[in-house]
Parts: structure tokens; C-alpha cells; sequence
């Protein structure tokens, strides 16, 4: 596939699992522990794809995906909220789509092979 991902999330098991679940699926993964780090590996690579959580330090998802708008980057916030409210706050800010945590392993590989495609 070749295909790049980022994954951003401040917790280092989530990131640890999420690298090896997506680098197992044949893409390219890049780790990012806040929004900061993303915005600076964002500058130094081209990626096809963010996998994004909500809640972290420093700058969250929410800041993340406001610095992104109208970006070209798809987008998929993975969070521990599941309130409406935050879900409707990051499709309106540009995720292209919304898993809650605890996830489904297939699930999630089968929407990020969507949003991929």
C-alpha cells in the first residue's frame, strides 16, 4: 500500500497499539503524543491520513482540527468522548469520520481503508 498514516493520541499504549495494528494492515505510520508534535511532523512529511484522539495536553484534537481546516487531509477523530456534542464539534471541524473508544479492531481498519480508497 505505502500509504501514510499519523497517529496523534498522549497515551503511549494507544499509540504503540494503533502503530503495529496499522503498520500490520501495510501502511506507513508516523506517532505524534499532542497536537504541537503533529503540526511539527505535518511540516515535515505529507501524510494521507490522521488518526486523531480529542483529549490530550497541550493542544487537543479539537485545536488540532481547527489549525487543519479546509486542509486536504482526511481525518478520523478516535475518542473516549461519545456525546453528540463532541462528535458533531469534529465532523463540523473537517474529521471525515468518528470512532468512539474502546473500538472494534475491523471496524476501524475497514473505515480507514474507506477513507483511503
Amino acid at each position: 500500500m505505502g500509504q501514510r498514516i499519523l497517529v496523534v493520541d498522549d497515551l503511549e499504549v494507544n499509540r504503540i497499539m494503533l502503530h503495529g495494528l496499522l503498520s500490520n494492515a501495510g501502511y506507513i505510520v508516523d506517532v505524534a503524543d499532542d497536537g504541537n508534535m503533529a503540526l511539527s511532523i505535518l511540516n515535515q512529511k505529507q501524510f494521507d491520513l490522521m488518526v486523531l484522539d480529542l483529549l490530550m495536553p497541550g493542544m487537543n484534537g479539537f485545536e488540532l482540527l481547527e489549525r487543519l481546516s479546509g486542509g486536504k487531509l482526511p481525518v478520523i477523530v478516535l475518542s473516549a468522548l461519545s456525546d453528540m456534542a463532541s462528535i458533531k464539534q469534529a465532523l463540523d471541524l473537517g474529521a471525515v469520520d468518528y470512532v468512539a473508544k474502546p473500538f472494534n479492531i475491523q471496524s476501524l481498519l475497514a473505515k480507514v481503508k474507506n477513507v483511503l480508497e
